[in-house]
């Protein structure tokens, strides 16, 4: 079995195959979550799975995180993998200036972009950072940008002003209320970065979504596709590879 966990600013992702399963189809074992502050459940959440012969980790919570995911894998003596970004894996050549600068959950999504997609496409994850990384139809992967995502964008507002709490709001251009007008601002800044990234690349590249924000952005995004465990699938095709993932 395979072990493949996703170690976010905000949470922690994990999912558990078989070697050869088809996971863009879904065919996982297991797939589990928790919020940072509770990593101590993992091995609870653990517990009850199939010894994995394989563990790969991408990791960009810091030291914290990797000994919550160390001292998890323990009951197992399994050690993990930690993905670091190179200049080529799995069919993808990273043309980011210097590779192992790149967010080790942008360069899984990648993969897993390009291998579903085969074909130029832009993916999106929406987590507490929001990143927009581009993908041609020659396999590369072209860098991209990071911008605050909603809720940091919320609480930005929060703690850089004298008068703007952190609330619930709904969407709507014609705000009438503090909440609702904070909501649809930081929401339509997202919605407008990733609309402005589109324009001048490939026409009609897909548009791949993933993370907390994803169904909030997917339906402002025409044609986009929500790929919740993106991220995860990477991880699982670099893992199934064979070889040092770094």
């Amino acid at each position: 079995m395979i072990l493949v966990v996703d170690a976010g600013n905000s949470r922690l992702k994990w999912g558990l195959a078989a070697p050869g399963a088809n996971v863009a189809d879904g065919e996982w074992e297991a797939l589990g979550a928790l919020d940072n502050p509770r990593l101590s459940e993992l091995p609870a959440q653990w517990a009850a799975l199939t010894r994995p012969a394989t563990v790969l980790c991408a990791n960009v919570a810091g030291p914290s995180s990797a000994a919550a995911i160390e001292a998890s894998l323990a009951a197992w003596s399994v050690s993990p993998a930690w993905l670091r970004p190179q200049r080529r894996a799995a069919g993808l050549v990273n043309r980011y200036d210097m590779p192992d600068q790149l967010g080790a959950d942008r360069w899984a999504a990648a993969v897993a972009a390009w291998h579903r997609k085969q074909s130029a496409c832009i993916v999106v994850n929406a987590g507490t950072a929001t990143t927009v990384d581009f993908i041609s139809a020659a396999a590369e992967f072209l860098g991209g940008m990071i911008l605050p995502g909603v809720t940091l964008m919320k609480r930005a507002l929060q703690h850089g002003t004298a008068g703007l709490g952190l609330q619930e709001g709904n969407i709507d251009p014609r705000s009438r209320n503090t909440a609702d007008a904070i909501a649809t601002g930081c929401l339509f800044a997202q919605l407008g970065a990733i609309e402005r990234a589109q324009r001048g690349f490939a026409a009609g590249a897909p548009l791949l979504l993933s993370g907390g924000a994803a169904g909030a952005l997917a339906a402002g995004l025409a044609g986009a596709e929500e790929r919740p465990h993106l991220a995860l699938e990477g991880l699982f095709i670099l893992a199934s590879a064979g070889g040092p993932p770094a």
